[in-house]
């Protein structure tokens, strides 16, 4: 993939993010431009797995070339039921208007889910 490994952690309750990443093809050139791009952010329980266990689509920025990642509490329990509350992989796939699709970044992450305590 393009940007690596980005862990994360969901919390049963609670909103994720949002976290913007930007995507720089060239060090110090311009950022990506994502214009025409659409995105599926991906949740696997085992990184083998075909099927994803939740899919989510994260907002792209066009030419300021940026991903922002972020989940209500309604889709963090989506993903943390899919993942049984345990440890999962988690990945951003783009494709472009032409149908050319491409890892942002993939399942080297993992996404680990944790219940929070009782209310």
């Amino acid at each position: 993939s393009d940007l690596g490994s980005y862990p994360i952690t969901l919390v049963e309750g609670e909103d994720f993010g949002p976290i913007v990443l930007t995507y720089y093809p060239v060090v110090g050139g311009s950022p990506a431009n994502w214009a025409g791009y659409t995105a599926t952010w991906v949740f696997r329980k085992n990184l083998a797995d075909v099927a994803a266990a939740a899919t989510f689509t994260p907002t792209l920025g066009g030419s300021a070339g940026t991903l922002t990642l972020s989940l209500t509490a309604a889709q963090v329990a989506t993903v943390l039921a899919a993942l049984s509350y345990g440890s999962g992989y988690h990945g951003v796939q783009l494709t472009s208007g032409g149908g050319v699709k491409t890892m942002y970044f993939d399942g080297d992450s993992g996404a680990t889910s944790q219940r929070s305590a009782p209310k």
